[in-house]
């Protein structure tokens, strides 16, 4: 019954509960404000109004626009990141809580499945947009240099 309930409360509130829920767990504000934007942009992209209309079908093809849009070009990395996220916002909806390396489902249940589990990523290492590389001699004097 109270799975039904959550059926027509909208997408946006329960990412803004899933939200709450990563600052009560104290991660980091950076990776809290990337999480945010990509699942409000792709909600808003993919028409993810209701769980109802959850979809990895409609994200996957979304994310496939936006690697062959030219003024995006979004690299495998980011488009990883963007899977990453919705599927643990999916994990959050069916009351997957991990603490660590454990998890466990003691929270609240909203969805009985998640739909994207086992959604397919990219090959981040084959599409390599900058190199790790060592400071030259010169870049790590003009470092050290601007650190005094």
């Amino acid at each position: 019954d109270r799975i039904a309930e959550f059926q027509t409360v909208p997408v946006a509130k329960h990412i803004v509960a899933y939200i709450d829920h990563l600052k009560d767990k104290q991660v980091h504000a950076d990776r809290i404000k990337t999480i945010d934007t990509r699942l409000k942009e792709s909600a808003a992209a993919c028409d993810f109004n209701y769980l109802r209309d959850l979809s990895p079908d409609k994200l996957q093809k979304w994310l496939a626009g936006q690697v062959k849009d030219k003024a995006r070009n979004m690299s495998a990395a980011v488009y990883n990141g963007y899977v990453e996220a919705w599927v643990a916002f999916g994990n959050w909806l069916i009351g997957k809580r991990t603490f660590g390396k454990r998890s466990s489902m003691s929270g609240e249940k909203r969805l009985i499945a998640n739909p994207f589990v086992g959604m397919g990523k990219r090959d981040a290492k084959a599409d390599q947009r900058r190199k790790a590389r060592a400071l030259t001699e010169r870049e790590l004097e003009r470092l050290l240099a601007a650190a005094k």
